[in-house]
């Protein structure tokens, strides 16, 4: 305690009686005990680590545990998913036939989660997984941003990445593959951590990456590779040892199980897809909030505390993302592939952005990284605050949301409040409070609003599970049409597509003697053919309007079959 402060102490406060003047002593000398506390605290090494890993684990709950397998399968992913409920092979199948576009090892991904589900190959299979890569990955970053800058800088990259709208949306109907582009992300990490030069452990990467999303991966990390070194110097022996065998032995398994025709649209299906034309502004939509802070690494003064290394490594991530993009946007069949390593880029830059202003705060107030992140942050702010109205419109006409958004409406003005308080007294921490609060405000309206309607406005999960509640579990679902994929894999059976009415399994010639069921179209129900087995009508289902006929579950076999005898009397082979 300073000389000065024992002094003003000392001194009675004028216009106070003698009862206030103990009751602000009283105070002072709890507050400079609490203090004095916290330093103690901090000084501890112990008590610091325990500190940052307890506030990884929270934001790692908050923003990719809470409501991670909420989201409905949506159509693009549905296909993938429907071959999580077929027999493991080199490649996938769905509607009974092969699907060259799936690989293996998104596929025993989720049949090995699928284990510990109580209800199946359902769509938790499908999510946690994706979750758990996405934590796995931000431990990787925040481990190495530890290593090279600190444990500051290692809580704020796993922020900026865990609060991406990409790693907190992780749906592939807009692009986001997880897991494909896990093994990527790895290898990319490495590799930049090395300077561009691939080694054993970055081909170990991109063979996982292959064996998750085929070749595109590994063209992207060869290309980083060079990008970075400016030459193919980096492609070491023993990174291309790694992935030629990898390559050679899936394509062995593949042709001793497909044929030759199969095997080659599996190689090249992976590098024609096309995306839309405006994947770049979608990729840049999904990097936000923690892109519009990107430009503060341009200031003068931004990176001239940094160790060599550390400017090494920031470069390294901010040169992929910006290859990345630009490949996704010239190659659309790329698109896909160079969404997560731009995604990561923009949290790396912007993590290490973040603690750079926060670790030098107090000086140099006027320079330009600091008076760009406070404009970004107040774009932000602002934006969070407009917010405001549209969720009380919400809370005073869906009920079912007032809560949530009773909460978003207190989070957006503590944003708000905490920004202008910051900028007012120059306080750094206040801002980086409102930007926090900001990411937290995202994530609740992304969970408790969006995801909800969604599931209820455009997912097939309610459509699907009507249907399948007719089904015995594991019996599969014959159909003459292409039902939506998501559809599909909602009703929780696996579809068998037929080419004509007459291969439908007849009872009659089959020893368990278990009836067929069908999903049609109600002309294709009242036009069936004489020469198929016949059929009776279990359910039809209706359209959105409720007046017309959309679908018509049917099934062969007697009027009254002795379902506990077939469902619980024998052996029924999903």
């Amino acid at each position: 305690m300073s000389e000065t402060t024992e002094i003003a102490q000392s001194q009675p406060l004028r216009g106070l009686s003698a009862v206030e003047h103990a009751h602000v002593a009283r105070g002072q000398t709890i507050s400079q005990s609490a203090r004095q506390f916290a330093q103690v605290l901090l000084g501890n090494q112990a008590i610091r680590d325990l500190t940052g890993y307890a506030c990884f684990v929270a934001i790692a709950i908050t923003f990719v545990v809470w409501g991670a397998a909420r989201l409905e399968v949506g159509h693009q992913e549905a296909r993938a998913a429907m071959a999580v409920r077929e027999p493991l092979g080199p490649v996938g199948q769905s509607f009974g036939g092969l699907d060259p576009a799936i690989y293996p090892g998104a596929v025993a991904l989720s049949k090995l989660w699928g284990v510990i589900e109580d209800d199946g190959l359902g769509m938790e299979a499908i999510r946690w997984p994706e979750a758990i890569l996405a934590m796995i990955f931000g431990i990787v970053l925040a481990i190495r941003s530890e290593n090279i800058a600190g444990k500051r800088a290692s809580l704020w990259v796993s922020l900026c990445w865990f609060a991406s709208l990409a790693v907190i949306h992780r749906s592939g109907e807009i692009g986001i593959d997880i897991t494909g582009g896990f093994g990527l992300l790895l290898a990319l990490d490495r590799a930049i951590a090395r300077q561009g030069r691939l080694d054993s452990l970055c081909g170990l990467f991109a063979s996982i990456a292959f064996l998750c999303a085929g070749l595109p991966p590994v063209i992207i990390i060869t290309a980083a590779s060079i990008a970075l070194l400016r030459s193919s110097a980096g492609l070491g022996l023993s990174y291309l040892g790694f992935v030629i065998a990898t390559v050679a032995g899936w394509s062995a398994w593949a042709l001793s199980e497909i044929s030759a025709e199969a095997w080659a649209a599996a190689i090249a299906l992976p590098v024609s897809f096309r995306t839309a034309s405006n994947i770049t502004l979608v990729t840049l939509a999904l990097c936000l909030p923690t892109v519009v802070f990107l430009p503060a690494l341009l200031g003068r003064n931004a990176r001239e505390s940094w160790a060599p290394r550390r400017i090494a490594y920031v470069q390294g991530w901010l040169t992929v993302a910006a290859m990345c993009l630009f490949v996704g946007t010239i190659l659309p069949q790329f698109a896909r592939t160079t969404l997560l390593p731009v995604v990561a880029g923009c949290a790396v830059g912007a993590g290490h952005a973040w603690a750079a202003v926060l670790a030098r705060r107090g000086s140099e107030s006027s320079s330009f990284e600091l008076t760009w992140m406070k404009i970004a942050t107040g774009a932000l702010a602002v934006f969070a605050f407009l917010s405001v109205p549209a969720l009380a419109y919400v809370s005073l006409t869906i009920p079912y949301y007032r809560p949530v958004s009773i909460l978003g409406i207190a989070i957006a003005s503590a944003a708000a409040i905490a920004y202008a308080s910051g900028l007012v007294s120059r306080d750094m921490r206040r801002i980086a409070l409102s930007f926090v609060l900001i990411c937290i405000s995202i994530k609740l309206a992304h969970t408790a609003i969006y995801v909800p309607e969604w599931n209820y406005r455009r997912g097939q999960g309610p459509w699907g599970r009507a249907v399948g509640q007719w089904v015995p579990e594991g019996w599969p679902i014959y159909t003459l049409h292409g039902w939506p994929a998501d559809f599909a894999f909602a009703t929780g059976h696996n579809f068998r597509q037929l080419t004509h009415p007459r291969f439908l399994p007849d009872p009659a010639k089959t020893p368990d003697q278990r009836p067929s069921f069908i999903l049609l179209h109600p002309a294709d129900f009242e036009h069936w053919p004489k020469t198929a087995p016949p059929i009776v009508k279990v359910f039809e289902f209706h359209d959105h309007s409720g007046q017309r006929v959309s679908k018509v579950l049917a099934r062969t076999g007697p009027e009254k079959p002795a379902w506990q005898k077939l469902i619980y009397g024998n052996t029924v082979a999903r």
